[in-house]
């Protein structure tokens, strides 16, 4: 099978006007600008800034026992094994129903965007906020966070695909919600519990948007170009 073939089975993403492929560029600048600029003041400060410091100041006088019940069983869901799992079950189901664009956008975007911030993680260098390791749900180095960017990753691919394959308004519109509130979620549950600077989420956040959108721009590339190749040769 072709690599058109391969992406591009019943695929409607040409159809997706609102996601074009000069868009989803400008976008990914914008949003690396926006973690540059926020990098280079985690770098400036080697530590807190002003807004991170009060955010953490703020969550850890409202935390509630049930409620960190709940965003902890949220976070903990969205760990290295359980995004990876809902990755294989939503490009499963993409597959499935013969989307497979999408489906080859979860599989690509999602374990190479989780292993780029490893990497920017080890590069800046930045430890968790004091007392953050909840009975030990998180260890390691904190900008940008890699739970909020693996959300992201996932369920910004999710709700693209949605967009694009559910022909019901109303569903559509369900869908996308549901994607945009199971990232946030995730985003919130990481402050909540106190394991992540705001810092680290916005950026995560802006980190996501860029790979997704730079991803998503290199397979309809790759699509177009074979499909010039099969009319070159036919």
């Amino acid at each position: 099978m072709h690599i058109p073939d391969l992406l591009f089975s019943r695929d409607r993403s040409a159809h997706l006007t609102n996601w074009r492929s000069s868009a989803l560029l400008s976008l990914a600048f914008v949003c690396s600008i926006g973690f540059g600029l926020l990098a280079a003041c985690v770098l400036a400060n080697h530590g807190p800034a002003g807004f991170d410091a009060e955010t953490l100041r703020w969550m850890s006088t409202h935390r509630q026992p049930d409620a960190t019940l709940i965003l902890r069983c949220v976070s903990m869901l969205h760990n290295t094994a359980g995004v990876l799992l809902l990755t294989g079950l939503a490009g499963w189901l993409f597959w499935h129903r013969g989307e497979r664009f999408w489906a080859c956008l979860l599989f690509i975007a999602v374990p190479s965007g989780m292993l780029l911030n490893l990497l920017l993680k080890m590069l800046f260098g930045r430890p968790r906020p004091a007392g953050a390791v909840l009975d030990g749900l998180a260890s390691g180095l904190s900008f940008p966070s890699g739970h909020t960017m693996a959300a992201a990753l996932i369920y910004g691919a999710t709700l693209m695909g949605a967009y694009s394959c559910i022909a019901d308004r109303q569903r559509r519109r369900a869908a996308v919600l549901l994607c945009v509130f199971a990232a946030f979620s995730v985003a919130f549950s990481r402050l909540y519990l106190g394991l992540h600077y705001l810092s680290d989420v916005v950026a995560a956040m802006l980190e996501a948007v860029a790979w997704l959108s730079l991803v998503f721009v290199m397979l309809r590339l790759v699509s177009q170009q074979g499909r010039k190749q099969q009319r070159a040769m036919s």
